[in-house]
């Protein structure tokens, strides 16, 4: 199991696009293991461990409308909605989930509370040419979707910002970041935003000495790339907003075998303090790093779902991968819930063929069939708080 994540990991690295371009033909689909998505769960360690409103200070907004009890319950939820689901995302007891209708093949906004088995569609109307390449909320609960042309020109490069409900609050024109890119497969890997607004983006470069962390304030503009004095950021897992506000990393080092944790200074564009050893070696790969409940941090990979404390040696492994009851290989979509609950989608991937400078290139189109929703407590005792 561990050999086939590391040999897909590698080969997603290249061709990493959690959808990809629109089907042309209905024979083109198998399954396939792609682990890239974002989320963002954004709460600080709980004083109070029966529900996530008593945190103090951090995202006060989402907190006052969501009274979200924690929750030790291990369920499986068969999806029942009408969507190939390519990215997931949640604030409070909202799940969003990004993906393409299978009648339209048009990318789509849906919503669903924890635990249903039906999602409504939003009304964000992406148009038919472009694709959604990433999606996350900020501390109010506003949903930030990054989309581009669906051809994978990079002609268009957009940040549009809409309320829970759908309803568009601007559109941020990014297209003089990212189109001198040129064409990629996957112009954006993971991005993350900070209480001020400014988002901060791991972006996939033709030129692998120009790869690292973009920093744009709330209107898109360009504050510098983050250098760091450790690893240059070369080879980014993760992106998030951690419950003390600050913004980390999951990221691989250069030099050393292992995954560290990092945390960004926003003004001085570098790393301000490098964790090592928060992985053991020969970890199969870091794919999900969010704000912990009852933690600092959560980490999701092929070994396991990990908890870590920042100054701690090490991270402590919470579920081993034989302890999932999911293949790991079908799924692509997964967070970190506000109720104490790691959520992993598994089903069937829709892969199609894109080509790129006359060579092909596997991508994920979705989640499209036999879809399950996974509720994996990674909290504490919620009964006894140990």
């Amino acid at each position: 199991m561990k050999k086939v994540w590391i040999i897909v990991m590698t080969i997603i690295s290249v061709c990493l696009s959690a959808c990809g371009t629109k089907k042309t033909e209905e024979d083109a689909s198998y399954t396939m293991e792609d682990a890239n998505d974002q989320g963002i769960t954004s709460n600080q360690k709980l004083p109070d461990v029966e529900s996530v409103t008593d945190i103090a200070g951090v995202d006060v907004s989402i907190q006052a409308t969501d009274t979200i009890a924690l929750s030790n319950k291990e369920i499986a939820v068969t999806y029942k909605g009408d969507l190939y689901i390519c990215y997931v995302v949640s604030a409070g007891d909202t799940i969003f989930l990004a993906g393409i209708e299978p009648d339209s093949r048009q990318y789509v906004i849906h919503k669903m509370k924890i635990e249903d088995e039906t999602s409504e569609k939003l009304p964000v109307d992406i148009p038919e040419d472009m694709m959604i390449q990433g999606i996350n909320v900020d501390r109010e609960g506003n949903l930030h979707i990054f989309i581009t042309d669906a051809d994978r020109s990079v002609q268009r490069c957009e940040m549009w910002v809409t309320d829970r409900e759908g309803n568009i609050l601007r559109k941020i024109d990014l297209e003089k970041e990212f189109s001198k890119d040129g064409p990629s497969l996957q112009v954006l890997c993971e991005f993350a935003i900070d209480a001020e607004g400014r988002y901060y983006i791991s972006k996939n470069r033709s030129d692998a000495s120009k790869r690292g962390m973009l920093v744009l304030d709330e209107d898109g503009n360009c504050l510098g790339m983050v250098d760091s004095p450790y690893s240059k950021l070369w080879s980014i897992r993760s992106i998030t907003r951690g419950g003390d506000g600050e913004i980390y990393v999951a990221n691989s080092l250069k030099d050393a075998d292992g995954i560290a944790v990092m945390s960004i200074d926003p003004e001085e564009l570098c790393i301000k303090e490098c964790y090592e050893g928060v992985l053991p070696e020969g970890f199969g790969g870091c794919v999900r790093l969010r704000a912990g409940v009852d933690r600092d941090l959560y980490l999701y990979g092929a070994d396991g779902i990990y908890s870590y404390d920042l100054g701690e040696e090490s991270g402590k492994k919470l579920v081993d991968m034989a302890e999932f009851p999911f293949s790991v290989e079908g799924g692509v979509c997964n967070d970190f819930l506000a109720d104490g609950r790691f959520l992993f989608v598994d089903g069937e991937s829709l892969m199609e063929t894109v080509y790129l400078d006359d060579q092909e290139y596997p991508v994920n189109a979705g989640i499209a069939q036999n879809i399950v929703f996974y509720y994996i407590p990674v909290t504490v005792d919620v009964e006894d708080g140990e």
